[in-house]
């Protein structure tokens, strides 16, 4: 009996002691949730877990330590799209007040003059603004070369010349065909005053009633004098031709070289001065005013251009004359 009760005695006690055990795992379960094994514990709800979820701004007042410098991590250049093409300079704008030119305009700007003049026939180029101006070169007959000023006057264009001094001759506005305005032209001053000659300015005009006829006279021979026409209208261009000389070795100064009839009417042809030996041929009109019939003949008037213009100074003729019929 002794013996069975020693076993149930230790029987009792390991109940106990398994008891105690189990009601220790129990308390620790429920109060230390984590001791509890993963698989042994309930499904968590969505709910739960959506509750429990970190939020983007929960780390906002944690602080991390500060990387060395050379543990600072640097962004890479992005790469370059394949089809870039590198960019074109943008063009620098032109300061205020300068004008940049065009490359083609300046390759063609100097093709068309805006300014020239055309001969009609062998025309003097003089160093100077004037008929006292030595003659430096001459313009065959049709022509065309730039005008790149004109005389205080404006009667006479300057052009390019190397003989001339500064490079610039003179043409006389009247015995050549200008394209523009001639006041448009820039006003050049002649390099210096003509230089002084031991000839004449000019003859004393003799009487009209008593000028010569014949083929010349007083150093000028003529060649030619012809009317193209000897019948015409009022006031219509009637076309005549001459040819003349100047005989002598010196220069010969006058107003007017031109058709003439003793009725007053004129034409106003050449009026620069023969030089010696010079030969000039010339083609021009004359008009008459009213119905009738005249005497035309090739005159000179040695005399200024308006007296023998206006018929206060005498002519001299220096061809026969021709009937000519106005109707």
């Amino acid at each position: 009996m002794r013996g069975r009760s020693a076993i149930l005695n230790l029987l009792t006690c390991l109940a106990l002691a398994a008891t105690g055990l189990v009601v220790l795992v129990v308390a620790l379960v429920l109060v230390v949730p984590a001791l509890v094994p993963r698989f042994t514990r309930a499904p968590t709800q969505l709910v739960q877990v959506s509750a429990f979820a970190p939020q983007p701004t929960a780390t906002a007042g944690l602080s991390y330590p500060t990387l060395p410098p050379e543990w600072t991590a640097t962004s890479s250049p992005q790469p370059s799209p394949s089809n870039a093409v590198s960019a074109t300079p943008t063009p620098t704008a032109s300061p205020a007040g300068t004008d940049t030119p065009a490359a083609s305009a300046t390759s063609t700007a100097s093709a068309t003059p805006a300014h020239v003049l055309t001969t009609s026939t062998v025309v003097n180029v003089r160093s100077g603004p004037g008929a006292a101006y030595p003659v430096v070169g001459r313009l065959s007959a049709g022509q065309t070369v730039p005008v790149i000023g004109r005389d205080s006057s404006a009667q006479w264009f300057a052009v390019n010349a190397a003989g001339a001094p500064q490079g610039i001759g003179w043409v006389w506005s009247t015995v050549v065909t200008y394209s523009g305005s001639i006041n448009d032209l820039p006003v050049i001053q002649p390099s210096g005053p003509p230089p002084s000659t031991n000839t004449p300015a000019a003859t004393a005009p003799p009487a009209a009633t008593s000028a010569p006829t014949g083929q010349g006279a007083n150093g000028i021979q003529t060649l030619q004098f012809q009317m193209e026409q000897t019948t015409g209208s009022a006031n219509a261009n009637m076309w005549f031709d001459f040819q003349v000389v100047n005989t002598t070795g010196t220069t010969i100064n006058y107003g007017i070289l031109a058709a003439h009839t003793d009725q007053g009417v004129t034409a106003d042809s050449w009026h620069a001065p023969l030089l010696p030996g010079q030969l000039l041929t010339w083609r021009d009109h004359i008009n008459f005013p009213s119905t009738g019939t005249y005497q035309v003949y090739l005159g000179i008037c040695y005399a200024s251009h308006d007296p023998c213009r206006n018929g206060g100074a005498g002519w001299t003729q220096l061809s026969n004359s021709v009937t000519v019929t106005i109707q």
